[in-house]
């Protein structure tokens, strides 16, 4: 990347009570609290202060281990039901402790990754987060709370925000399939907008953008700072310069195949022949 002048961040995860135990030795997902998952007919068990703790140091090494091995930056992932969303989201953190039992507290946990990181980091270092901005699940977080949430990342030092929403058991509101027309494309656009609007920190939008026209009339409508695509890279990884080149639309037809990562020896178009 470096060698052809590019910039490279890395994504930090843990996946939570959306964990399969198949990948997980057949052992039970944990998560702040013991809430059923419908979409995996699983209930986790409940993390001790403990095992806590031993995660926000394994994010903390982690950061440390990307700066060292060359990255850019790093992002939470705070997004889409993972660990880091469990807690933010009352819906998954029925806590009444440090870890939770109101918005302040169920903040505590991505606020200590992110001090933990920092120490580990030098100061000029990226520290982003990818969130919801809905859970689109009933009890979990709105558009008013994630807004007060990323509120709240600005102030401890956060670099950027990367809007999305939804969780596994949302359904298709994260991911959304058969993406046609332009008026289907940006569907966290309106969300962008005002999380732009009123924070000073970049913005980052993804979610369903195809075409370049509507990338660039968000950029010049300042609905966010920056692009970010996932499954067009999937299919086309030089996208972003056939859009310099003047293609106006990715091949990406939304089929969502390329996310059945248990049937796929690697992630892939499965339209292509590889």
């Amino acid at each position: 990347m470096h060698r052809l002048s590019g910039t490279i961040s890395i994504q930090l995860s843990h996946g939570g009570r959306q964990c399969f135990p198949s990948l997980l030795g057949g052992a039970q997902p944990m998560a702040p609290s013991a809430v059923y998952d419908p979409s995996t007919r699983i209930t986790p068990r409940a993390m001790d202060d403990a095992e806590i703790w031993d995660l926000i140091d394994a994010f903390a090494d982690a950061a440390r281990r990307a700066l060292y091995a060359g990255f850019d930056g790093v992002q939470i992932h705070a997004a889409h039901g993972y660990l880091v969303n469990e807690f933010l989201s009352p819906h998954t953190n029925r806590r009444d402790d440090y870890w939770g039992g109101d918005e302040e507290r169920r903040f505590h946990f991505i606020e200590e990754i992110y001090e933990a990181m920092r120490k580990e980091v030098v100061s000029a270092f990226p520290i982003m987060v990818k969130m919801n901005v809905d859970d689109f699940i009933e009890g979990g977080l709105t558009p008013a709370a994630s807004l007060r949430i990323a509120k709240r990342l600005q102030i401890i030092g956060i670099s950027a925000i990367e809007i999305s929403g939804g969780m596994f058991e949302s359904g298709k509101m994260t991911v959304r399939p058969n993406i046609e027309k332009e008026e289907q494309e940006a569907y966290f656009r309106k969300a962008a907008g005002l999380f732009a609007r009123e924070l000073v920190i970049p913005v980052i939008l993804v979610g369903g953008i195809r075409t370049r026209s509507i990338a660039e009339d968000i950029l010049q409508k300042e609905d966010a700072e920056l692009i970010s695509f996932s499954r067009p890279l999937i299919r086309e990884p030089d996208l972003p310069l056939k859009f310099m080149q003047g293609k106006e639309r990715a091949d990406c037809i939304s089929c969502n195949n390329c996310m059945r990562f248990q049937k796929l020896d690697m992630i892939k178009c499965t339209q292509l022949r590889q």
